[in-house]
């Protein structure tokens, strides 16, 4: 299985690879796509391992040989991607976002973007959809594996193939070992590092020490690729972010791609030949192209307009597919056969010239704050995009009724607000208001924690969002609070989100899979929560989610102010309609005598219809969704007045109409 040759089904399995992950992205069904990034890993370490161990029987292998190509491989057609994306951000990006890109681009030249994002995507870190260079983490991970991996065999090859595939095995064993644990534990981990992704990439590599296939019969190998086929595109249409991931979940796909490479090692199935099909092919030839481009275009959109449509998400497509033909046909083909006239030195010196001169521009980036002064009309603006400062409040300060007291601290609080980053961005608006009202409240959010009992999210750490929500209601128990306040982003836990991840959809012991969408878990939950509340003793005050906006208004109006295009718009209101009425129908029906809803929406939409994006002195969103502290003043300070009106006359149950 050593015998190194051309195979175009590889490359027709590249394609497939390579469709599932963009189509993934545009939105355009498979659901599980991201499993594209797992077939790659996989033929990456078959093809490694395939050249390493023909290169070491022949005596011809050199490491310094192997990095060059890597090199001559991967570092040109991604290091003129980072360019792009760096000028690109130059226009497009708000100064914390074009030092966020900098430092990610800081990383990918040094082989460590997995790391990188890893430890920087965080709740207010703004979606990693936005990130144009998070793709970047899968091309660290294999940079990473190609460091140790050659070393590895200078060190065992000798030892003879019995013991390298043992050793590999056992290697291959511990890491899926560790991607289990990390599905459970650390999931972030376990998605980015390649601790937890090296199993993928060795189940490829064993394919080169196993025995050849030439005693299957034909219809066996056709059989069994059609299934391996099937199977690779399955999962790719079933899985979706609420998989755990990678884990066990990756075995399916991983296996079927290398049975797949082994069993057509000798004889080509019909599978293998209709994948071999030149138009095919010429997709997988292009893959490292496509995948490093399609990405940053995809983000820059969602940047402005929010979630591509069909018509947006298939031409951008187009224009990912037009830039990587380019990129393949200009950069990768010319570069992959060597230079006559460049030694080894030639190259090192290259990459490390483009390495530096990418990183120090990178660094100049961030040094200067993402260079505010590009705009100086919006500069005096950016503070106003900000987020509030909160005080500190962990799930053992919740256990312990540590939570912050706020407003008139000095009273004893018979208040309670009670959500998650939607509460957080309150902060400020609602502690003004209070203190000019002369109460005090206890403030308990946490980003990402629904405020509803016995719930919790698929993709979040269910133990911890029970802790932290029972330490709340036994707060509201023991402090005889008088009114809770409910505030979060509703709509995300009966939909998910609007790029299609259902990880953050809310469940119960009662959820049924085919109920996730429905709303019924939600509105069980709000009910429990409603009830258990009123138990206590206390009334309930249920505020509606924000309007959500389609993009970043704030980087589009960043862009605006660059270039001279007028005003930006916030969504409509019809549009916000759609999106939210199962949220907003569900709390419509808790309305009772001591539960209120508080309607946001009254002071968030202008005569036109569309919502308040921002004014002459700030922007009022953060994100897409969250109301930045200047604009949670400017748009809820009447409501947060109407709601203290009522709580200082206990005795009404109702807020009065708005305007």
């Amino acid at each position: 299985m050593s015998e190194m040759k051309y195979r175009p089904d590889v490359d027709g399995l590249r394609a497939i690879a390579v469709t599932l992950v963009v189509l993934f992205h545009a939105g355009l069904g498979f659901t599980g796509g991201f499993i594209g990034v797992d077939v790659f890993f996989v033929i990456s370490g078959f093809l490694i391992t395939g050249l390493l161990l023909k290169e070491h029987d022949a005596g011809t292998f050199s490491i310094t040989h192997f990095w060059v190509r890597r090199i001559r491989r991967i570092i040109p057609a991604a290091s003129v991607m980072v360019v792009a994306v760096l000028v690109a951000s130059f226009f497009f990006l708000l100064p914390d976002d074009f030092v966020s890109t900098a430092k990610s681009a800081i990383a990918q030249q040094v082989m460590s973007s997995n790391i990188y994002f890893w430890r920087n995507i965080d709740y207010f870190a703004g979606p990693a959809e936005l990130k144009p260079l998070l793709h970047t983490w899968s091309l660290s991970v294999e940079e990473q594996f190609y460091v140790f991996y050659p070393a590895l065999f200078m060190l065992l090859h000798r030892l003879g193939r019995k013991t390298l595939l043992c050793v590999l095995s056992i290697i291959g064993l511990l890491s899926f070992a560790s991607s289990l644990y990390g599905v459970q534990h650390d999931t972030s981990f376990a998605f980015f590092q390649l601790p937890t992704r090296a199993w993928e990439l060795i189940i490829g590599g064993i394919v080169c020490f196993l025995p050849s296939p030439k005693r299957i019969p034909s219809w066996a190998i056709a059989l069994t690729s059609f299934v391996c086929l099937a199977m690779i595109l399955y999962t790719g249409w079933c899985y979706s972010s609420a998989t755990p991931f990678p884990g066990a979940a990756a075995l399916p796909p991983c296996f079927a791609t290398a049975i797949f490479i082994y069993v057509n090692s000798v004889r080509v199935s019909a599978p293998a030949k209709a994948i071999s099909a030149k138009p095919i092919v010429a997709v997988g030839l292009m893959s490292y192209s496509l995948y490093l481009w399609h990405w940053p275009l995809f983000a820059f959109w969602r940047g402005f307009y929010g979630e591509p449509e069909t018509v947006p998400a298939l031409v951008l497509l187009a224009v990912s597919s037009l830039i990587a033909y380019c990129s393949w046909r200009f950069i990768e083909t010319p570069l992959r056969r060597p230079a006559p006239s460049w030694t080894y030195k030639t190259y090192f010196f290259a990459a490390t010239l483009s390495t530096i001169g990418i990183t120090t521009l990178s660094v100049g980036i961030w040094q200067m704050d993402g260079i505010p002064n590009r705009t100086p009309k919006t500069q005096a603006l950016l503070p106003t995009v900000a987020l509030p400062t909160i005080p500190k409040c962990n799930l053992k300060d919740a256990t312990n009724m540590g939570f912050p007291v706020i407003g008139n601290a000095t009273e004893s609080p018979k208040v309670l607000f009670w959500g998650d980053s939607h509460l957080h961005c309150m902060f400020d608006a609602i502690d003004q208001t209070l203190k000019s009202n002369s109460l005090a409240a206890a403030f308990a959010t946490h980003g990402g924690f629904p405020p509803l009992l016995d719930a919790w999210c698929l993709g979040r750490p269910s133990e911890a969002i029970l802790t932290w929500n029972d330490a709340v209601m036994s707060y509201i128990r023991e402090r005889e609070i008088s009114d809770v306040v409910l505030v979060a982003r509703w709509t995300m836990y009966v939909e998910g989100l609007p790029n299609g991840s259902r990880e953050v959809i809310v469940v119960d012991s009662e959820t049924k899979p085919d109920q996730e969408l429905d709303g019924s878990t939600m509105a069980r939950s709000l009910a429990r929560t409603i009830n258990a509340i009123e138990q206590a003793g206390a009334r309930v005050w249920i505020l509606t989610q924000v309007p959500t906006q389609q993009g970043l208004p704030a980087r589009r109006s960043f862009f605006a102010a660059t270039f001279g295009s007028g005003d930006v718009k916030g969504s409509s209101f019809a549009w916000n309609q759609d999106r939210h009425h199962k949220a907003n129908a569900i709390i419509d029906q808790m309305r009772s005598a001591n539960t209120n809803v508080l309607d946001t929406w009254q002071f968030c939409f202008d005569e036109s219809k569309d919502s308040k994006v921002a004014d002459e002195n700030g922007w009022y969103y953060h994100d897409d969704n969250h109301l930045s502290a200047y604009g949670a003043k400017q748009l809820l300070a009447p409501l947060l007045n109407q709601l203290c009106n009522k709580l200082v006359d206990p005795k009404t149950k109702t807020v009065p109409p708005g305007n």
